[in-house]
């Protein structure tokens, strides 16, 4: 099977796995890429051999093949291995307002790098672990547009998630909506130059 994940983050690696096996010192994952091989020490959980991701393994990415060793020898055939695709997560840099009225539909342009066209989101969550979802229109790598959602007011941290993978937050500031009732002056020159007071 295919699984993919972040490159540069900590990653715990589950794998189901057929039959039975004892949670012994000899129980191991086997991670093989291109340019390395590691062997790390799993347990078993729920019907599930689990083992941590070798850290010398996550900068670059590419692709691993995740197999299991019940003897520290031995490894699983090929044909009931995990591929396991290593890709970098999003960086954002900005957005485009920062700051947009509470009940939301402010439309946002988001600036980072590594964004892909795959099931693009902008992710906001707030202090208090509030969180929401809306839909991102990707443009290309560098640039997306997104809707605000409806959002408690004050600050919230907005994320790009690409295909799964969260970029890093940027504040957005959601506001109270305000109304304008009045100008002082209403009435001015058409060549501009009017100082004006307006009133909530």
């Amino acid at each position: 099977s295919m699984a993919s994940a972040d490159a540069g983050h900590d990653l715990p690696v589950a794998i189901t796995i057929d039959g039975e096996f004892a949670n012994t010192d000899q129980l191991q994952c086997v991670f093989e890429s291109s340019e390395h091989s590691r062997r790390v020490q799993a347990r078993v959980d729920h019907a599930r051999v689990v083992c941590s991701f070798p850290k010398d393994m996550r900068a670059t990415p590419g692709t691993v093949v995740v197999r299991v060793s019940s003897n520290a020898h031995d490894v699983s055939p090929l044909d009931s291995k995990l591929t396991l695709f290593l890709r970098n997560a999003p960086i954002l840099e900005a957005a485009m307002p920062s700051t947009g009225p509470a009940h939301g539909g402010t439309r946002l342009v988001v600036y980072g790098t590594g964004l892909e066209d795959k099931n693009l989101l902008c992710h906001f969550v707030s202090g208090l672990n509030s969180s929401s979802d809306t839909v991102a229109t990707f443009l290309s790598s560098k640039h997306a547009t997104c809707i605000t959602p409806a959002f408690l007011r004050g600050f919230a941290s907005l994320h790009v998630v690409s295909d799964g993978l969260h970029s890093n937050g940027v504040p957005y500031h959601f506001v109270e909506p305000f109304a304008i009732t009045s100008l002082e002056p209403d009435t001015g020159p058409v060549n501009g130059g009017t100082r004006v007071i307006a009133f909530t």
